[in-house]
C-alpha cells in the first residue's frame, strides 16, 4: 500500500511601509487575500488554470513539489500556506528563504494579486526555525509508519 504525505508551511510576509502609506497596508493586505481567494480556492478548472497562468513563473520557482495553496491575513502580515510534499521540497524551499531568494517570489505573487497596479516590497519574511525543524521531524523515519 503506498501512503501520500504533505507538510504545511506557514510563512509571514510583512509588507514593507513603503510600498503604500500606512493606512493603504492593511487594504492591500485585505486585497491580496481577496484576490488570492479567488484564484487559489476556485472549483472551475477554468478558473485556476486562469490562475496558475497568472502566477506562472512564480509558482514554478517554488518547485514541482509545493504548492502556494492558501493566504491569510494576520495584524500585520500575510500568512502563506505552502504544501510541500517531500522532504526535499521542505529543505528547498527552506534554502529559498535561507538565500533571500522566496522573498522576490512573493513580492511578484504579491504584486499580481494587486492586478500588477502597485509593486509590492516585502520587508520581512518570517519561517522560525522550530517550525522548520517540526516539518523535518514528520518526514523522519521515526514517523514515517
Amino acid at each position: 500500500m503506498m501512503c501520500t504525505a504533505s507538510v504545511v508551511v506557514v510563512v509571514d510576509a510583512e509588507l514593507h511601509k513603503s510600498s503604500a502609506a500606512e493606512a493603504a497596508v492593511s487594504q492591500y493586505q485585505d486585497r491580496i487575500i481577496s484576490q488570492s481567494r479567488a484564484l487559489l480556492s476556485s472549483d472551475s478548472p477554468d478558473q485556476i488554470q486562469h490562475g496558475c497562468d497568472k502566477l506562472g513563473e512564480n509558482l514554478w520557482s517554488l518547485g514541482l513539489q509545493t504548492r502556494l495553496v492558501l493566504l491569510l491575513s494576520r495584524a500585520n502580515s500575510i500568512a502563506l500556506y505552502f504544501l510541500c510534499m517531500t522532504l526535499s521540497a521542505i529543505t528547498s524551499l527552506r534554502d529559498q528563504w535561507r538565500h533571500g531568494e522566496l522573498r522576490p517570489i512573493v513580492e511578484s505573487i504579491f504584486t499580481i494579486f494587486l492586478d500588477g497596479t502597485h509593486k509590492v516590497r516585502v520587508e520581512k519574511l518570517s519561517w522560525p526555525l522550530t517550525d522548520y525543524d517540526r516539518c523535518l521531524e514528520f518526514f523522519s523515519p521515526q514517523n514515517g509508519k
